[in-house]
């Protein structure tokens, strides 16, 4: 028996011996030949997964993989590992998942570490490598577990992102005593909190706007474009990029003032003269907008082909553009019925702000189309409508808005 604490490896077997966690596993899995089953309920360390698991060698074996996790807390994943289990062997979720298990070939591992970068590299963790000669018995534990757990499909994967696109993770927060020090016995369970409907956001906008229009830049273009293009400047090209802070958890910013809008204003005032990406992103939604004019329009929309509409969404919809390979929206989206996507996007143009949520709510939404990719491409469709995806969320929130 093989025990491990914190960051080091003990090996009881003859007598103790202090030996390095990653180490152990490094090396266990160097010469890795025919398996790898993992069991962990949060798995968000690309580079620990692939440089203490040695992926790049077990791409080139015909290993059995075999992932679980808890799918509805996709935004403590790394996609790209659920992508690679996908891939090369089988997923599975189970939603109390609590248990941490790796086998490697048959060295079997029953750990307190998720495969996290806290629990890999920081936190204080147990773990127990059993010997070779029982690894049929772990191997019934693991499953036991993989027998109750359900199979991920990459559309119950697009549906989880799309679901936790506007589901928002606020965290653990440790209690604070009145020395001012963590007590780490004790934290809060992670909230997931939905973001605000579409009616309450647009009206957090109209409020925005009618602050925005008097710094325009671009004042030939439709404002939305604008503003949604200063919302990608706070997330991506602002000293400090401030709206990062609010994409996870819906936190507003209760000290924004006028003061720091004039202040950032001016440096995107500042960046749009060093360079042309602002000018290259508001014409890029114009011609999504001009290319959304000729496929919607009613004398064509019932003309529109499948394919045509989900070319539209990978090239023009965030959620697509960042996701649509790794999750193959394309694929999932043909499974779709034509006529229950026209459907669909004729009530997207034709419905009341207000109802929209309630179109995603219902259900009705088409296979790849949920609330998320429906907020921003009815910005598209219709002139009066604002775009709305996560970096629009975080910048309004950084400005105090709670969206």
């Amino acid at each position: 028996m093989t025990i491990t604490y914190k960051k080091d490896l003990i090996n009881l077997q003859n007598e103790a011996e202090l030996c390095n966690f990653g180490e152990f596993i490094y090396n266990t899995s160097k010469n890795i030949k025919n398996r790898l089953w993992i069991a962990s309920p949060f798995i968000n360390d690309k580079n620990s997964f692939e440089s203490f698991f040695n992926i790049h060698k077990i791409k080139n074996k015909n290993c059995n993989l075999r992932l679980i996790i808890k799918l509805d807390n996709i935004n403590r994943q790394n996609n790209d590992i659920v992508d690679f289990f996908i891939q090369n062997g089988e997923v599975r979720t189970y939603s109390n998942l609590h248990a941490k298990m790796y086998i490697i070939d048959d060295i079997p591992i029953i750990s307190s570490a998720n495969l996290t970068h806290n629990g890999f590299r920081n936190n204080y963790e147990l773990s127990v490598a059993g010997a070779s000669s029982d690894i049929e018995l772990y191997e019934q534990m693991y499953n036991v577990l993989w027998n109750v757990s359900d199979e991920v499909n990459l559309h119950l994967l697009q549906e989880q992102v799309d679901k936790n696109n506007n589901i928002d993770n606020q965290g653990f927060k440790p209690n604070i005593n009145k020395r001012g020090k963590s007590d780490f016995d004790v934290f809060e369970p992670p909230k997931y909190i939905e973001s605000c409907d579409y009616s309450q956001f647009l009206d957090a906008y109209k409020d925005f706007a009618s602050k925005y229009k008097k710094f325009r830049l671009f004042p030939d273009v439709n404002i939305k474009y604008e503003i949604d293009c200063f919302l990608n400047f706070l997330f991506n090209h602002s000293e400090g990029q401030p709206a990062r802070d609010y994409y996870h958890g819906r936190l507003v910013n209760k000290t924004f003032n006028d003061k720091m809008l004039k202040v950032h204003l001016q440096e995107f005032k500042n960046w749009k003269e060093q360079n042309t990406k602002a000018e290259e992103q508001i014409n890029e939604k114009i011609r999504a907008e001009n290319v959304a004019k000729q496929l919607f329009i009613e004398k064509n929309i019932n003309k529109v082909s499948l394919e045509e509409i989900v070319n539209f969404l990978c090239e023009h919809i965030n959620v697509y553009k960042s996701n649509a390979h790794r999750f193959k929206y394309k694929e999932n989206f043909l499974r779709n019925k034509l006529s229950d996507v026209i459907q669909y996007i004729k009530e997207l143009k034709m419905a009341n702000p207000n109802i929209i949520d309630k179109l995603c709510k219902q259900g009705k939404h088409p296979i790849c189309f949920g609330k998320s990719t429906t907020q921003e491409f009815v910005a598209f469709i219709r002139k009066e409508l604002p775009m709305r995806n996560g970096n629009t969320n975080a910048g309004f929130r950084y400005m105090g808005y709670d969206v």
